[in-house]
């Protein structure tokens, strides 16, 4: 009887540390990818959630719309763009291509850069948007025949979403007005206009 008294306390604190970690896990501790228009979705198996992973690009500049709906085909509500998974790994939105190259460089000085303008409109259930900072420039192509881009993103937000709003096609939250971070936005000419490729 002794020893279960000591013990006892040992296993009362192993049951608050296991229950600290789970309630840390995010809705999207289990569940499966699907695409729906080129853009890949983390759907959670505990509940009808879902948020954007990616657009597959295949180097088409007549097909650079990716649009993000209130809800997937099967009913799961779009939360964002980009989110977080498991214990709380982050899981940033970005533009894939075929992988026949991966660029493990920035394109040199005398390669060209192609401007390539990605138009994203957001649903109204998305509440928050994360980025990749990673890939500034997408590679295409194989051997000599390759061309560098470099993605511009421009937003179109649903006017009833409570949560974010677009102007001049940059993102900003609703309630704070400050503006999302996003290394693919419009640049901005001296006078402050932005000006889109």
């Amino acid at each position: 009887m002794k020893r279960l008294c000591k013990s006892f306390p040992c296993l009362l604190i192993a049951f608050a540390l296991l229950s600290l970690a789970l309630s840390a896990c995010t809705p999207f501790t289990k569940g499966r990818s699907e695409t729906e228009q080129n853009v890949t979705y983390y759907v959670s198996d505990l509940g009808m959630r879902a948020y954007a992973r990616d657009f597959f690009w295949n180097g088409d500049t007549e097909h650079t719309d990716i649009i993000i709906p209130d809800k997937l085909e099967n009913g799961a509500d779009v939360e964002g763009l980009g989110g977080y998974f498991g214990t709380g790994v982050p899981d940033p939105f970005c533009v894939t291509v075929p992988k026949e190259i991966i660029p493990l460089r920035d394109p040199s000085e005398d390669e060209e850069i192609i401007k390539v303008t990605f138009n994203v409109t957001v649903g109204k259930n998305v509440k928050r948007a994360m980025f990749s900072w990673g890939d500034k420039y997408l590679l295409l192509g194989s051997g000599d025949d390759t061309e560098w881009y470099e993605p511009v993103f421009v937003f179109t937000c649903d006017s009833e979403n409570p949560y974010l709003k677009s102007v001049d096609g940059k993102l900003y939250e609703k309630e704070t007005g400050e503006l999302v971070e996003c290394p693919f936005y419009p640049a901005e000419n001296e006078d402050g206009d932005v000006t889109f490729s």
